[in-house]
């Protein structure tokens, strides 16, 4: 499991109004615990929003933009994005996210060696799923991760 610390300060990240952001449609009674439901909901997120490298959603309803997009059409914010997270590694967490209930769920960047991270954060009722627009970093740091600056 990562544990992440932030590279940039985290600024209201749960404000469901302020963002574009999907909720969570998993069949979530018959999860484990709150932690297994982030995640289900957030494997689900970043395959369908196209960051790994299977085929994203053909429901344009279904895709969240972030803060910050490379590109001014679907197609090419899909293309920028694919393969950028690596499927099977997110790690959940959910709790206190600086002074609001919520959970999120941390990838892998690719071709990091786990050195950063991107994250998935949603509401605790599993609403308002998007993506962080900001890096972060495993704590404790892997050796063979170079210091952040």
């Amino acid at each position: 499991m990562h544990v992440m610390i932030l590279l940039f300060p985290l600024i209201a990240i749960l404000r469901a109004a302020d963002i574009a952001s999907l909720d969570c449609e998993l069949g979530i009674s018959h999860a484990p615990s709150q932690p297994a439901i982030a995640l289900g909901c957030a494997d689900g997120f970043v395959k369908d929003n196209g960051y790994t490298t299977a085929a994203p959603t053909s429901d344009s309803t279904r895709l969240v933009p972030e803060f910050m997009e490379a590109g001014s059409t679907w197609s090419e914010v899909l293309a920028y994005r694919h393969a950028t997270l690596v499927a099977g590694t997110g790690s959940p967490f959910c709790g206190d996210l600086r002074g609001t209930e919520g959970c999120m769920v941390s990838y892998e960047q690719a071709g990091t060696r786990g050195c950063r991270l991107r994250a998935v954060l949603m509401t605790s009722d599993y609403r308002a799923l998007h993506m962080m627009h900001q890096d972060l970093g495993p704590y404790p740091r892997p050796p063979h991760c170079e210091p952040t600056q």
